[in-house]
């Protein structure tokens, strides 16, 4: 492993966790399923654990309860199959699902669709993301221009 600048090291902080039983970021995992919350507060970004990737009403419930100025976000991996993006910003819950179809296989991707009030995929149906994914920040366009110029 690569030596740190010491000036670095101060800088590097541990994860914050959302709830006492929420596991703390120790070492590498071979889970499948992670979810992570982040928020922006007093010019830095913040993360957390939180506890049960699969409960997406919890998850929900805890960002509410974290938000700030700019609102918090969950970060979902399940399976290494699919991930899900979950902003809440005062009232206004967005929601992201990186492949719809996974709702066939996947509680947690029926679930988000059903909160979404969108309905599920037919069986054969293409792997397709739904969700506005433009509602999580600034588009790659406004950053970087468009892609054609890259």
């Amino acid at each position: 492993m690569a030596d740190f600048d010491d000036d670095l090291v101060e800088d590097i902080e541990e994860f914050d966790v959302l709830a006492e039983d929420a596991p703390k970021v120790i070492s590498v995992t071979n889970e499948l399923d992670i979810a992570v919350a982040a928020w922006h507060e007093d010019g830095r970004w913040t993360l957390g654990i939180l506890p049960d990737p699969n409960d997406i009403g919890q998850i929900i419930s805890r960002l509410k309860a974290q938000q700030t100025n700019g609102g918090s976000i969950a970060l979902i991996s399940i399976d290494e199959e699919f991930f899900i993006l979950i902003r809440v910003l005062g009232a206004h819950i967005s929601l992201f699902l990186s492949d719809a179809t996974a709702a066939l296989d996947y509680e947690v991707a029926e679930e988000l669709l059903e909160i979404a009030d969108i309905p599920l995929p037919e069986d054969d149906d293409e792997s397709s993301p739904i969700g506005q994914l433009r509602n999580f920040g600034r588009s790659w366009n406004e950053r970087h221009g468009d892609f054609s110029t890259l």
